[in-house]
């Protein structure tokens, strides 16, 4: 009996073997390269990761399965496939992937960047939506945006000593963009002049390089490829997620109770006063949802604003910068843009925007260019689906390689040229799916709105204020596994593909080391699942952080970061004489101290320092967060290798989310001392202007839901997302410019034709400068912030193209690769914004900087903004030259978020006629 038992056991797994196998071949699966059993095909990957994906792409097809140690990935590079993926599978690819950044810096998946598709990341979509990145939300804070831009504008003027000035732009618009949402989140700035609190941004400064230290790339690690590697603790990297999740907790904890007290100080607050910040806003919906709205919501929300908000608009301001160094002739004509639609004497406003769309072609080129996101977020599949012709199984990450597809040759007119006249006329750049430098889809960016107008506001005063000149002759310098199952998009329609019809299916993200340690489990918008509580965080970062009016209400502080700016470079140039500068760390301080008052109402700079240490520790937790997001840690591609925590990275993951659990907390209690010692009601119409105000008005309204592992959640994505992509951006904007002096004459041209040269451009002057805006998305195009976009991943089996995507694959979309591909665009790797303008070469999913789909970018019309009001500002403010008669190196560094390689120098002047306005500022 024994014996027949054993024999009918053999016959049995027989059967089940070869049913199986049976199955799996009827599945027609992408092309996959030949891979290594365990490893997959993480062997073949080498930085920067979307070059790698991209020359993948080009051998096997824009739809390609790939192997990530326990990982399918899913990798897309074609806008058919990307329309595929955000169209009809948009619900599919609605989940992001589970990571250790989602489970520990993301709140445990419940941020809106990592929050499973459902209920919870519908309000946070309706939220954001509504409340951040709405018209009216944008409106309202113009305001910061343009006293950012202004600050931006006086710190460069008084740096001019008698002539022309180097300067850095990256510290500048780092600051600029993290003052930016630090006075929407919390109504303080933290850097620079007036800078009420230098140690939140020093902490937050300290936190940013802890997370980039941490926090591996695409949000995952090794860990979350192989398991196996956490159990043993691998590296140390959940253990330093852990670390950088208390750290950045404590940060956006600090904010959440400052805010708290803020509110509680005074009982005569009204609702609209407690919403004029995030953290006010969130605190309401707080109180009138405690279950929903807590503290962890509500940190988890203004993180989200911090990191999606500040190092996004830095580099897309900087990346914007070094194109316009590059070509001189764009920056003339976006300068002539703003001479002719911004009235003289003023300095470009949100207001003026809307009249220069060179500007906005500018960024939109840049963004083209240089995504801050190449590959975009990660998606999950959250069950089976087809693209194209192929199966794509449940649980697949979708990776979107928007850098290829926005250079695509077959998508794009010589796609590699910065060409921002390509963006010229085009109402709906994303038609086609060739253009998604903020996402597509359910998970798309909300803050896309906000990101144009603070990248065009910076974009626009630094060019209406100063004359810009490379800092030398030569050019700036524009260069840039496992067990896990990938699929690489390098073409628009595999994007379209994986954003509309897959949308839902890879509107997941892969579940990360990093997102569970430094994303708060995954709590996180970026790192949260699709479900209810993604759709929650989406909802609130849409509406309370990302929505028109509260940008509205925010262009206050990154006009006021931009007119800092200027005044340094004004005071650099010693009042009107030629000065070397270094843009890349000015960038980062503009969008930094943007993101910081936004979230938190303080600013860091060296000037006018009160909290030093606290600055400190959060740019330290920054650096570290985005250094772990950079590096691939081999436990996400093979769990296996999460057990023995292999790189030590769960280890210094842990390290790092107690030191931004610990910082996000600090702010979260200081405001909430605020609102309970608040008796004055105009300091309380301040202090509730911020973001973590509002998650605590949100907290008290829903405590169970908007705890403050939420809210920690929400501070922490902010910071992280905002801050470095709008400062990278704007480097890249400005290497262009001063390589491209014809794009720069032409866009300061729209200035003086659409705001004169008596006033300084504003963030409402920013959508009437249209060349300007070109100039941002053809930045966008050639160097994405994002260049492989934020990992997907599949919740189910799935189609892309004719090929099967299997459940649980992660999807890598490579913006960057799309962005260059000569199929997509007319001369991919030309330098024309008015490729933007003419208009055609935008649609059709060709242009995803900002990611696509449901897990887009909520941010991206804060980026927007930012980037339209710092580079306009520049551009209308100072004359831009190279340093040297070489072009700028354009080469592009290691990181996240695809940072210029070499910090950016020009040299810069007053121009005459904007000298008065500088010397007021």
């Amino acid at each position: 009996m024994e014996f027949l038992y054993y024999l009918s056991l053999f016959f049995f797994s027989i059967l089940l073997i070869s049913k199986f196998l049976f199955q799996q071949k009827k599945k027609n699966l992408p092309p996959s390269p030949v891979g290594l059993p365990i490893l997959g095909h993480l062997h073949l990957l080498k930085q920067p990761l979307h070059h790698t994906l991209e020359t993948l792409s080009y051998q096997y097809g824009p739809i390609l399965s790939l192997q990530f140690g326990s990982r399918s990935v899913l990798l897309i590079s074609s806008p058919f496939a990307v329309e595929e993926c955000f169209t009809k599978n948009d619900i599919i690819f609605a989940n992001r992937p589970r990571s250790l950044v989602g489970e520990h810096l993301a709140y445990n998946y419940t941020t809106l960047l990592f929050a499973p598709y459902g209920h919870h990341w519908r309000n946070l979509r309706r939220f954001a939506v509504i409340e951040i990145f709405s018209s009216n939300s944008l409106r309202m804070s113009s305001t910061i945006r343009h006293e950012e831009a202004c600050y931006l504008v006086r710190q460069l003027f008084r740096n001019f000593h008698g002539g022309s000035q180097k300067v850095d732009l990256r510290s500048m618009l780092f600051h600029l963009t993290f003052n930016i949402m630090m006075g929407m989140v919390a109504g303080k700035r933290c850097f620079g002049e007036e800078a009420v609190d230098v140690e939140v941004g020093q902490q937050f400064l300290e936190i940013v390089k802890d997370t980039s230290v941490t926090v591996p790339s695409m949000l995952l690690s090794l860990c979350d490829f192989f398991p196996i590697l956490r159990w043993i603790g691998f590296q140390g990297v959940e253990k330093k997620m852990v670390s950088l999740k208390r750290k950045r907790d404590a940060f956006l904890q600090g904010l959440i109770d400052e805010g708290r007290r803020s509110q509680t100080k005074s009982s005569t607050t009204t609702e609209a006063e407690k919403k004029k910040t995030l953290i006010g806003a969130l605190l309401s919906i707080q109180e009138a949802e405690p279950d929903h709205y807590s503290d962890d919501i509500i940190k988890g929300i203004i993180m989200i604003m911090f990191t999606a908000g500040t190092d996004t608009s830095l580099l897309t301001m900087e990346w914007a910068m070094s194109l316009l160094l590059n070509h001189p002739e764009k920056l003339e004509k976006v300068r002539a843009e703003i001479s002719d639609n911004v009235e003289q004497g003023c300095l470009l406003s949100d207001s003026d925007l809307a009249k220069l769309p060179y500007l906005r072609c500018i960024v939109n080129e840049t963004l083209r260019l240089y995504p801050v996101a190449p590959l975009l977020v990660p998606h999950v599949s959250s069950e089976d689906c087809t693209l194209g012709e192929y199966h794509v199984p449940r649980e697949t990450m979708l990776l979107v390689n928007a850098r290829a597809i926005h250079r695509d040759p077959k998508v794009w007119v010589e796609p590699t040229k910065f060409r921002p006249e390509r963006f010229e006329g085009v109402d709906r750049e994303r038609e086609g799916f060739k253009f998604m430098p903020f996402g597509l889809g359910r998970r798309g960016c909300p803050g896309a709105g906000l990101a144009m107008r603070a990248v065009a506001l910076v974009l626009g005063a630094l060019i209406q204020c100063f004359e810009w000149e490379r800092v030398g002759e030569e050019k700036v310098d524009m260069t840039q596994g496992g067990s896990r199952s990938v699929v690489v998009v390098t073409s628009p329609s595999a994007v379209e593909e994986c954003f509309t019809k897959n949308d839902t299916i890879f509107a997941n993200r892969p579940l990360v080391l990093a997102g569970k340690l430094l994303n708060y489990n995954n709590t996180t918008l970026g790192a949260s699942s699709y479900g209810q509580h993604w759709r929650n965080l989406r909802r609130l970062t849409t509406v309370e952080i990302f929505s028109a009016n509260r940008l509205n209400m925010s262009s206050g502080i990154r006009r006021d970061e931009v007119q800092l700016l200027l005044k340094q470079l004004f005071k650099k140039c010693n009042g009107g004489c030629t000065a070397k500068v270094e843009l890349q760390s000015r960038f980062s301080e503009l969008s930094f101290n943007i993101m910081l008052r936004m979230i938190t109402g303080k600013r860091y700079g060296e000037e006018d320092v009160v909290n030093l240490e606290e600055a400190r520790e959060f740019r330290d937790i920054i650096k570290e967060s985005l250094y772990l997001s950079s590096v691939c840690n081999l436990g996400d591609l093979m769990p296996v290798l999460q057990w023995v925590d292999f790189q030590g990275m769960e280890k210094r993951m842990l390290v790092l989310q107690r030191r931004t659990d610990v910082f996000l907390q600090g702010l979260i209690d200081e405001h909430r001392r605020m609102r309970s010692n608040s008796s004055s009601s105009s300091e309380e119409e301040k202090k509730k202007k911020t973001t973590i105000n509002v998650m605590l008005s949100l907290q008290e309204a829903k405590p169970e839901y908007y705890t403050d592992e939420i809210i920690k959640g929400i501070i922490l994505t902010l910071l992280t997302a905002a801050t470095d992509t709008s400062a990278v951006t704007m480097e890249w904007v400005m290497a262009l410019l001063l390589n491209h002096p014809e794009v720069l004459k032409k866009a300061r041209a729209e200035l003086e034709s659409s705001i004169g040269q008596k006033c300084l451009l504003e963030e409402t002057d920013v959508p009437k400068l249209h060349y300007l805006q070109s100039i941002i998305n053809e930045t966008l195009r050639l160097y994405p912030s994002a260049p492989l976009l934020v990992p997907h991943e599949s919740s189910e089996d799935c189609t892309i193209g004719s090929f099967d995507i299997p459940g649980g694959t992660m999807l890598l979309v490579n913006a960057w690769a799309i962005h260059r591909d000569p199929k997509v665009w007319v001369e991919p790797t030309k330098f024309k914004p008015e490729r933007f303008v003419e208009g055609g070469e935008g649609e059709g999913y060709k242009l995803i900087p900002f990611g696509l789909g449901r897990r887009g970018c909520p941010g991206s019309g804060l980026a927007m903004r930012v980037l339209g009001l710092s580079l306009g500002a520049l551009i209308q403010c100072f004359e831009w030259e190279r340093v040297s008669e070489e072009e700028v190196d354009m080469k592009e560094g290691p990181g996240l978020t695809m940072p210029k390689a070499m910090p950016l120098e020009a040299i810069c002047k007053p121009r005459q006629s904007m000298i008065g306005i500088l010397a007021v500022l």
